[in-house]
């Protein structure tokens, strides 16, 4: 993501004159054409160096004033230096209509980024999108939404179990453990997301479970039920 850059405004106060220096990274064509920082400058002030505060070697340049913005002033420098040193004085800057809608849409960029990353961070379930801030991936991400309930049937009735959950690459195994005996077993047909059995008579009171795992080998486990046969 671009990130914007935004100079702090000086205010213009009394007789106050504000010395700026710009540290300019040339570009590679050794050619730098830009607005100045800021406004309403000496333009008998400028200068150009190749060092820090007026020192290595003077460069040349040249000052336009755009039309319709004559406060500002646009400078041109030609350079094989790396870095160059734009120093000036002003007596403060502006503050415009221009700014107030650069500023408002970059607070909507900056929106747009965020909302972009917030669905990163809750996870793609389809797209298995690294998460930008914590550096996990969607496929680690496993969440039980909806849990089984209880259920009551007579016997050699059909009734089924569910659950429902986010994650990528899910598996299921569900389970149930004999009343009033804390030992699991797994239903040989419960791999799915919803378990249908038709129960006997004797498995009333059966507890049900489902343990679930994601692509990455995340775990978790659905809340106890209870089958009741009448």
């Amino acid at each position: 993501m671009n990130t914007s850059t935004f100079y702090n405004k000086l205010n213009k106060v009394g007789s106050n004159v504000y010395p700026i220096e710009e540290e300019i990274l040339m570009p590679s064509n050794h050619i730098y054409e830009a607005e100045l920082q800021h406004d309403n400058i000496n333009d008998s002030s400028v200068e150009v160096y190749t060092g820090t505060n007026l020192t290595g070697d003077p460069v040349g340049y040249t000052l336009t004033t755009p039309t319709e913005t004559p406060w500002k002033r646009i400078i041109h420098v030609e350079s094989s230096a790396e870095y160059i040193y734009i120093t000036y004085e002003t007596i403060g800057d502006q503050v415009e209509g221009d700014d107030i809608n650069r500023l408002q849409n970059e607070l909507i960029r900056t929106q747009n980024a965020v909302t972009e990353l917030e669905a990163e961070v809750t996870g793609s379930i389809a797209g298995y999108t690294w998460n930008r801030l914590m550096g996990i991936r969607s496929e680690d991400l496993l969440e039980i939404t909806t849990q089984p309930v209880s259920q009551t049937t007579t016997a050699g009735t059909e009734v089924s179990f569910s659950v429902v959950a986010q994650g990528v690459g899910l598996t299921y195994q569900w389970q149930y453990a004999e009343a009033g005996i804390s030992i699991w077993e797994n239903f040989t047909s419960g791999n799915a997301a919803t378990l249908s059995v038709t129960p006997t008579a004797s498995w009333d009171g059966r507890l049900i479970r489902c343990i679930l795992t994601n692509g990455a080998g995340t775990t978790a486990v659905t809340n106890t039920v209870t089958l009741t046969v009448t």
